[in-house]
């Protein structure tokens, strides 16, 4: 494999930078690679944070915070020797949001110089996730929901270079059409590796072979890696009664042609890979979906995944 500690994955919401890294994580997990990932929500709370909170504060200087954060998680990544496979740190996380806040042109230049230096000891790879970015994002609403979309396009309509924008979906694609083309036009000056790939037409499989091809990286496991009778999974699941009533909505496992998808009321089709019978992960995020049976070995129900420190049980109810 190609020597990097730290794997840079960037491009629009739903090309696959998530997921991809995830395979890529996994990959070399598989390789008794010490390998930690970080997706994007981790990487902005861990990472990001104080950058994020500077968003807030009309009078911050954004660039000195940025860097800050940049420097302490350099720091850490250089003082072992674990790979980081991470979603959206160069651009999504950090240089669109300085763009989107209006941050000078010349200021973002001074900006990159910093941080190259930081990156340098490192050998940072860049994978750039790009192609028809209004159809990628089209079919990302459609894959993840109404509510979704327009849960973005109220974010995207809050920055500083939307205003006077409608604040409708259109816009918001409009919006990621645009700053694909910036991350394209800031990749052309990385003074470092990177692959580019088009991702338009979200075949998966393809795509995680390209990956892994080019770091030399052999796949040890094809994402359902353990074969198991996926029908049985499929049906709803109600959490406990003492969620919170925005929360309190069924869980939907469906059976698609390429696998189990899992729907929840804000976010639809989250991909569920098969790590043993009744323990899934979910693709793009840190999280798992564990089913539950009785005493019989009948399914009865599963534990909420998106609170991995608590266990709920959801009761199967369809």
């Amino acid at each position: 494999m190609k020597q990097s500690q730290l794997l840079l994955f960037e491009g629009a919401p739903g090309s696959g930078k998530s997921s991809l890294s995830q395979f890529v994580a996994q990959q070399l997990q598989a390789a008794d690679r010490p390998v930690h990932w970080l997706e994007e929500h981790s990487l902005n709370d861990q990472v990001f944070g104080p950058f994020f909170d500077a968003l807030e504060q009309p009078s911050a200087d954004l660039i000195p915070i940025a860097l800050d954060c940049w420097r302490t998680f350099c720091a850490q990544v250089a003082s072992g020797s674990v790979i980081y496979c991470v979603d959206g740190a160069f651009f999504h996380s950090t240089l669109k949001l300085l763009l989107a806040y209006c941050v000078p042109e010349v200021s973002i230049a001074d900006y990159l110089q910093s941080l190259y230096e930081l990156l340098r000891p490192l050998q940072p790879c860049l994978f750039v996730l790009k192609g028809d970015t209004a159809a990628i994002m089209r079919a990302t609403i459609e894959e993840r929901g109404e509510r979704w979309a327009a849960n973005v396009a109220a974010d995207v309509a809050e920055y500083p270079i939307q205003q006077g924008q409608p604040k409708d979906v259109a816009s918001m694609i409009a919006f990621f059409v645009e700053s694909q083309r910036q991350l394209e036009r800031y990749a052309a000056d990385f003074p470092f590796a990177q692959f580019h790939l088009d991702t338009t037409a979200r075949d998966w499989t393809a795509y995680q072979r390209e990956l892994c091809a080019w770091l030399d990286l052999p796949i040890r496991f094809e994402e359902r890696s353990v074969k198991v009778m996926l029908e049985q999974y499929v049906g709803l699941y109600q959490p406990p009664a003492s969620f919170p009533p925005e929360f309190n909505h069924p869980l939907e496992v469906e059976l698609t042609a390429d696998g189990l998808r899992l729907h929840t009321v804000f976010m639809r089709n989250f991909r569920l890979i098969a790590l043993q019978p009744d323990r899934f992960a979910l693709a793009g995020r840190p999280l798992f979906l564990e089913f539950v049976r009785d005493d019989l070995g009948i399914l009865v129900g599963a534990i909420y995944p998106f609170v991995p420190e608590q266990r709920f049980f959801c009761t199967k109810i369809e």
